[in-house]
């Protein structure tokens, strides 16, 4: 049984106090929370329907009390709640802390890889250091930065000034030995690259840096080692879960895939990303429930990927959720009407292509148009149907409740005219032959009836259609 601890965040001293040091960051942690109790949002995860079946949930997902409103800030970038992040740094950068600078461009260097985001943490950055140019910790962040926005001559230069002030700065070695790597200087650049890991294995930029290279280029066993590394020292990390997910998911390991996404949503069940992504996997499982519930906290929450909103209308249709399929369905309806729908894998931030009279709308409007006819509403599906195959006469799915719709209003001709259609689009669909055998027994022509039903006969039997039918052609 759940039970609801104290306050999430305690703050003990004041920002100013000494900063605490990413490499220490676990250690602080393990002190604070050695009175864990269960956080209610794991309650909430639970009784949300999202299986967390089989899935070992990290300890460290319970209360925290932190020591101080940098552990908080550090702790806030490893369990995604960027927004928080953002929100706090944005105040005491007006207070004027070279820090805040550091945790926001820190934080969107990790995460989902997105180019403007990338791009926003460079320029972060560069303006702390225009008043903090001292700051060891926002200079290696820079460099960080460069590196994941791809900027790989930058963030050469900057790993090497920081290196000249602090040669055992870890981030500023790894930025360095990855830039050389992809330079072509593999020997040198590992080598160099062994070293930082040596001299902090628990590194998160490093480990983060070393997981990006490593996806570029398809170092799998480089990849999962650096993702060992970040979790043993950081169980609390939701974002190092996401990011494995991801890594798995391209690795066609969707088992474990699910497994980590399920981790970074315990651990923080806002984590739009991870939801998305855990809705997508349960979507392709066809696993239609679990599929709603990831999708639809993933909707609550302000995502409005394309994609993943008619995933969640038709998880709704096929777990005959009607009513819900019809708001969300025109959700991704008016998703459409703007000149510049885009498409974000993650958050539905700028950077992705345009997605202008898709695939996507058809298929929305066809699924609107499901959600709609069961319910009763057939005037409203029936229009959708006419826009559908007014620009795409072949569409199935919309030919199909067309010929559905004809059947409750008792239109047999209009029907039989649909599933002919349908036959010569794909000959071998049992039911539509079956279909149409009804509509023909509803009008009278038995004849062509009993032919319809021959053709289901062999279908089922041999998989074939009959030697006449297929002379037919």
């Amino acid at each position: 049984m759940c039970t609801a601890g104290q306050s999430l965040v305690q703050l003990g001293s004041s920002w100013g106090n000494g900063f605490l040091r990413v490499r220490l960051f676990s250690k602080s942690i393990a002190a604070a929370s050695l009175g864990f109790v269960v956080s209610a949002s794991l309650c909430d995860a639970a009784k949300s329907g999202v299986s967390l079946e089989k899935t070992e949930i990290p300890v460290s997902a319970k209360t925290v009390s932190y020591t101080d409103e940098k552990a908080r800030l550090l702790d806030f970038v490893h369990l995604a709640r960027f927004l928080d992040v953002n929100k706090i740094c944005q105040q005491k950068i007006a207070d004027g802390s070279a820090k805040a600078y550091h945790y926001q461009a820190l934080a969107l260097s990790w995460l989902y890889p997105n180019q403007a985001l990338t791009a926003k943490a460079v320029r972060i950055c560069r303006q702390g250091l225009k008043q903090y140019p001292a700051d060891s910790d926002l200079a290696a962040t820079l460099a960080v930065a460069y590196l994941r926005n791809q900027q790989w001559q930058p963030a050469l230069k900057q790993s090497l000034r920081v290196l000249e002030a602090e040669p055992r700065n870890v981030p500023a070695l790894a930025v360095r030995a990855l830039c050389m790597r992809r330079a072509g200087r593999e020997e040198p650049g590992s080598l160099l690259l062994q070293r930082a890991i040596a001299a902090n294995p628990g590194n998160e930029e490093m480990n983060m840096l070393i997981v990006f290279f490593a996806r570029k280029r398809n170092l799998a066993e480089e990849a999962y080692a650096a993702f060992d590394r970040w979790n043993q020292l950081n169980p609390r990390s939701a974002v190092s879960f996401a990011m494995r997910g991801e890594f798995e998911y391209d690795d066609s390991r969707q088992d474990d895939a699910l497994r980590n996404f399920q981790k970074a949503v315990a651990l923080n069940p806002e984590y739009i990303t991870a939801l998305y992504k855990m809705g997508k996997l349960y979507w392709n499982r066809q696993n239609w429930s679990a599929a709603c519930s990831a999708l639809l906290r993933y909707q609550k929450l302000g995502g409005h990927n394309a994609t993943g909103i008619v995933r969640l209308t038709d998880s709704l249709i096929r777990t005959k959720q009607y009513k819900e399929a019809v708001r969300i369905g025109l959700i991704a309806i008016e998703k459409f009407k703007d000149k510049d729908v885009r498409t974000e894998e993650a958050l539905g931030l700028p950077g992705f292509s345009v997605l202008r009279e898709s695939s996507l709308l058809v298929e929305s409007q066809v699924k609107l148009a499901i959600a709609y006819f069961h319910t009763g509403e057939i005037a409203k599906a029936s229009a959708l149907v006419k826009t559908v195959l007014s620009q795409h006469p072949d569409n199935v799915p919309a030919l199909d409740l067309s010929q559905k719709m004809a059947f409750k209003q008792g239109n047999y001709s209009h029907a039989v005219a649909i599933l002919s259609q349908l036959i010569v689009i794909d000959r071998d669909v049992q039911m539509w032959y079956q279909w149409r055998a009804e509509a023909y027994k509803k009008l009278g022509d038995l004849g062509k009836a009993q032919n319809d039903l021959a053709i289901v006969d062999a279908l089922n039997k041999t998989g074939r259609l009959p030697e006449t039918t297929m002379s037919s052609r």
